[in-house]
This record gives structure tokens, C-alpha cells and sequence, in this order.
């Protein structure tokens, strides 16, 4: 079998990331891959894929996008990949970040007319005018646009283009024959189902990860530098300025003093914390590779993920396979992640306080908690799961790729 996957960027981000161990997952199962990016690694391809770089030669500014000319110059290139590579099925990922270069929703629906397609939704973007959660906004269930409430959020249109926008992805998904959605968390498939999605394969396979790699490292906290007698909390996230990740909130957990002594580890960019009483602050900055980023887990005796909205996070799934717990909201797809009182503690109480009393729970059964959460993710979120899982809804798809390749080779 042969699939190409699509993703705008190779490695950088949440959803490369993810696409990238699905990708691993569907290789070592015995598929071939082609891999379709805007961004790519410097150097060789960053994975078992054969890489095909695809972009417009000009890249516009984000207040003019969509461009059709850029647009079509990309589907166009698409079109000659697929003749190349032949695949049997496509595999969607984010393509949202490749607007400025010309990628649009269109290459989804070409693919579609082809082979079986699989949109992976990663964010909601798919189903929106514009935005990749939306909050409580109601309205991308049936229009979006006219009463947009975050109009200059990331990935930016301008406020005129939003309803032009989700209309055409509505014509996509409305036309297009050979196309599915899988969703990494039950809550990202009821949005999808609420929306444009309604009526189409929404299927639920969550992301997977090698615990091989991320798995509990030995004296992690003393080859960091850092006390290993001390209650250990991590903070992490790529932007900590992003209102969703919810960095006030644990900033308001930690201030309430009310763990005790603390050491507070933050991995990622703009994460500078206050000083307070009883809590000392260890910055890591950015840290790259699996082995690094387990160590930092290994080191802490509970992570905060204070998200007021997320999907199905890396960052937990690679903190829980390293054995330690997490403390945040049951919100979006953490419930399908975290079993309060089991393998972590999620607060119905999406504040500061109700994470305190959740990062406090941890920390009192921070061992116990911290191997039944491994044993949640090797039971549950492994490439083998999710590949197999994955061969079967193409499986059961409409199979024209392989009348597609003949015909064309």
C-alpha cells in the first residue's frame, strides 16, 4: 500500500509531530510513504517518507490570502505528485499553515476525487471560516463569519473572506466522494459531527507515540541539575502567551501557595514567571529531541496542562508515557486522557484554584498515578493501534486508487 501524506509543515509543531508518528506507525506496518510539505527539515527527509516540497514560488502576505493564482499553481503541483507517487490513499493533516504559499482547502477535494482521503483534524479548522477552536462560538455549526468574535486570530483572514471561506469548504466536503474525517479525541469528532462534517466517516483514532523512547528515565532530576528532594512541577507549552494554553491560570495555581515548597520546571518560549514564596523557578527554554524532552518529564513529580480548550495533546501523552501524572481541566480531549483519581486529576473548575486542588491530588499520589498513566498510554495510544485502526477505515472506503494507478501508469 502507498500513501501520501499531507501536512504543511515536516516536523515543526503539535500536528507534524503527530503526523510524523502516524507516519512511522503506517511504515513499520509495511506502507509506503510520500510526504507532501510546505516547510521542510533541512537535509534529508526527517522520517521514513519520500518528501515532495510543495509551495507557490511567491509568498503573499497573510491579509491577502487567499490568492488563486498561488492556488492554483499548488493544486497543479499537486496534481503532478499524486501522477508520481501513485498513492493507493491520501492522508490529510493541517494544511492551514501553508495559506501564504497557496495551499488551500481545494487540495483536499482533489485528492478525494482520486483516492480515499483521510483529513485527520488536528484542530477544527477544517470546519470553521477561519479559526482552529472556536471557543464557544456557535456558529460554525451552520454559518461563519457575519458574527466572527475573533476575526484576527491566528491562522489570520481577513473578516471580509471568512463566510466566502467556510462556504467553499462546505462545497468540499459536501462533493467530495472518497473522504473521511479521523479525529485524535471523541470531543474534536462531536464539533466535526455539529458542523460541516454532519453526515460524513468521523472517526475516532487517537494519536500514538514510541514509549520506547519516552518512557521514565532514572535520576532524570539529579542529570538536570535540579534538587531531586523537592516537589517537582512542570509548565509547558510553544507559546505561553496563547490565551487557550490557560498560563494565567497555572500562574494563579502556583501563587496560591498552597502545595507547599515547589521547584517549577518550564519548557517552552516565553514561559518567564514571577518569583514567589516556597516556589523556585527553573526555565529550560526550548528543548528539542524525545530523549531530552523525557527526561524533563521523568523530572517532575506532576505536569500542569491548564488548556482551556485542547484536542488530544502531545505534551500529555509524552508526559504520561514517562510516568508522571497531569493535573488540568476536563476539557475538549483531555477526559480521554486522563482518568481523575486514577492517572491523573482533571478540575471541573476551570480556574486557578480548582488547578491548585488538582495539582495537589497529584502530588500526594504522584508515584501511583504516574504508572498507571504509562499503562494507560502503552494499553491504549500505540502505532500499532492506530495504524491497524487506520488500514481498516481506507479498507472500507470507496477503493479507486488502485483503477486510479492503473489508468495512469
Amino acid at each position: 500500500m502507498r500513501v501520501l501524506l499531507i501536512s504543511d509543515t515536516e516536523a515543526k509543531g503539535g500536528a507534524a509531530i503527530a503526523a510524523a508518528r502516524m507516519a512511522r506507525a503506517l511504515a513499520e506496518a509495511g506502507v509506503e510513504l510520500g510526504m507532501a510539505v510546505n516547510d521542510p527539515v533541512e537535509g534529508p527527509a526527517a522520517g521514513p517518507w519520500e518528501r515532495f516540497v510543495l509551495r507557490s514560488a511567491r509568498t503573499a502576505d497573510w491579509s491577502e490570502t487567499p490568492v488563486p493564482a498561488l492556488e492554483d499553481e499548488v493544486n497543479g503541483a499537486l496534481r503532478g505528485i499524486l501522477d508520481e507517487f501513485q498513492p493507493d490513499a491520501v492522508s490529510v493533516h493541517n494544511i492551514h499553515g501553508g495559506g501564504k504559499v497557496g495551499w488551500n482547502v481545494n487540495m483536499v477535494g482533489l485528492c478525494a476525487k482520486r483516492v480515499p482521503t483521510v483529513w485527520t483534524l488536528h484542530d477544527a479548522w477544517s470546519f470553521t471560516g477561519r479559526c482552529a477552536f472556536p471557543g464557544n462560538c456557535p456558529e460554525y455549526a451552520d454559518t461563519c463569519g457575519k458574527r466572527c468574535p475573533s476575526p484576527d486570530g491566528y491562522p489570520f483572514l481577513d473578516r471580509s473572506r471568512i463566510s466566502r471561506e467556510f462556504s467553499r469548504k462546505q462545497r468540499v466536503l459536501h462533493t467530495a466522494e472518497q473522504l473521511a474525517a479521523v479525529t485524535p479525541s471523541r470531543w474534536m469528532a462531536e464539533l466535526a459531527r455539529k458542523g460541516i462534517w454532519q453526515g460524513r466517516e468521523v472517526r475516532v483514532i487517537p494519536n500514538c507515540l514510541d514509549a520506547t523512547v519516552y518512557r521514565p528515565r532514572e535520576d532524570a532530576a539529579k542529570r538536570l541539575g535540579i534538587d531531586p528532594a523537592r516537589r517537582t512541577v512542570l509548565l509547558c507549552a510553544a507559546d505561553f502567551a496563547d490565551s487557550r494554553k490557560g498560563f494565567d491560570l497555572a500562574l494563579e495555581a502556583l501563587a496560591t501557595g498552597k502545595c507547599g515548597p515547589l521547584q517549577a520546571l518550564v519548557m517552552g518560549r516565553g514561559g518567564d514567571l514571577p518569583e514567589w514564596p516556597g516556589v523556585s523557578v527553573v526555565p529550560l527554554g526550548f528543548v528539542d529531541g524525545p530523549e531530552r524532552k523525557s527526561l524533563v518529564y521523568s523530572a517532575a513529580h506532576v505536569m500542569l496542562h491548564p488548556a482551556r480548550e485542547d484536542n488530544l495533546p502531545n505534551a500529555v501523552l509524552e508526559s504520561m508515557a514517562c510516568g508522571t501524572p497531569v493535573a488540568g481541566f476536563a476539557v475538549g480531549g483531555m477526559p480521554d486522557l486522563v482518568t481523575t483519581g486514577e492517572n491523573g486529576v482533571l478540575s471541573e473548575d476551570v480556574s486557578g484554584p480548582g488547578l491548585a486542588e488538582a495539582m495537589g491530588r497529584c502530588l500526594r499520589n504522584s508515584r501511583s498515578m504516574g504508572v498507571a498513566a504509562r499503562q494507560h498510554v502503552l494499553e491504549n495510544f500505540t502505532g500499532q493501534q492506530l495504524s491497524e485502526r487506520w488500514m481498516e477505515l481506507v479498507g472500507g472506503m470507496r477503493p479507486c486508487a488502485r483503477t486510479h494507478a492503473a489508468t495512469s501508469a
